[in-house]
């Protein structure tokens, strides 16, 4: 079986430090990189996956954050100093990106999700996040889309900080903060009616409800604006629509309007029919305008809205052979 190497995952975020050791088969040492922003890598896998087409014999040259030069070893000119790492038996590849992740959250067959939001303390849940970034980034991933803390509040932007300092490990995130729910809808509902229980959502209502709470989680360091369209609050715990159209109208407006810097992009998530018709009814009138709009359902996969006057290729992996920063999501 060919070992995986991710490239960002080795250099650019330092939980991968190669220390000093014997190669089993020759006994000689290998070279220990440093962590400056100037040092300048050579890496030789077996092969390179450049996101289209594998390529045997190819070389990979890095300064700092940035990928120089990637090629046929013998076109690879490398500067003084540069540190060469022998991957043998490796493919190299670029960093692939998480389109729907939790760090804040566990798998359910371990906790239920209405202990961890309930009877887990946010301290228990950022110490898991940490390990969950790191694994994450261990995986492959170098960019992730966390789409929600679950009742942590804004303890994602902090973690997307962390990491951006070097303090830990792990993979940029594009954080959705606390996500957006109608009032009533989303849980925890364990408790008794009689107390009111911590929420794993911001509950807002209304154009100025909407606006207010969008404008308050843009202001705390949010990436996306996340929005419940629906959710199982219907009869018989079935997914019902939480937000009418005029609500989403004016919350497009508050998170996606072109020509401000408060810009952002909105994530829906929803499962019933009706809400979906609704959220096309308005969108077939506002793509123009705002096309960075995306959806997210349970049951299919994030994906830009088309914009109906030109079709646009899939451009989701970066060339190697192309100077890019694979942080660049």
């Amino acid at each position: 079986m060919l070992k995986t190497v991710v490239l960002t995952a080795l250099l650019l975020k330092g939980a991968f430090a190669v220390s000093a050791q014997s190669d089993p088969h020759s006994g000689r040492q290998q070279p220990t990189p440093s962590s400056g922003s100037d040092t300048i890598y050579l890496l030789r896998p077996d092969r390179v996956f450049d996101g289209e087409q594998m390529h045997e014999g190819w070389s990979v040259l890095v300064h700092g954050k940035t990928i120089e030069q990637a090629g046929p070893a013998s076109s690879i000119k490398t500067p003084p100093n540069t540190i060469t790492l022998d991957l043998k038996g490796t493919t190299l590849l670029p960093g692939l990106i998480e389109g729907h992740s939790h760090l804040f959250l566990h798998p359910y067959n371990e906790v239920p999700w209405n202990d961890q939001v309930l009877k887990e303390s946010r301290a228990e849940r950022t110490a898991r996040a940490v390990v969950h970034a790191r694994a994450t980034l261990m995986a492959g991933f170098t960019t992730t889309r966390d789409l929600g803390t679950e009742g942590c509040m804004y303890d994602d932007i902090g973690l997307k900080q962390a990491i951006e300092k070097g303090v830990v490990p792990g993979p940029h995130i594009l954080a959705a903060t606390r996500a957006i729910v109608a009032t009533g809808s989303y849980g925890p509902k364990e408790l008794s009616y009689d107390y009111e229980s911590p929420h794993g959502a911001a509950e807002a209502d209304g154009a100025e409800g909407l606006t207010k709470e969008i404008r308050t989680q843009i202001g705390k360091g949010a990436d996306l604006i996340k929005i419940y369209v629906d959710y199982r609050w219907g009869i018989d715990g079935k997914a019902a629509p939480t937000f009418t159209v005029d609500e989403l109208k004016k919350a497009v407006e508050a998170g996606c309007q072109r020509r401000q810097i408060r810009r952002r992009t909105l994530v829906y998530h929803r499962r019933h029919a009706k809400s979906h018709r609704s959220r096309r009814r308005y969108h077939r009138t506002r793509r123009r305008r705002h096309p960075r709009t995306l959806r997210h359902d349970e049951s299919q996969r994030h994906r830009a809205l088309p914009d109906p006057g030109r079709r646009r290729r899939n451009r989701s992996v970066p060339r190697l052979a192309q100077r890019h920063r694979p942080r660049t999501s």
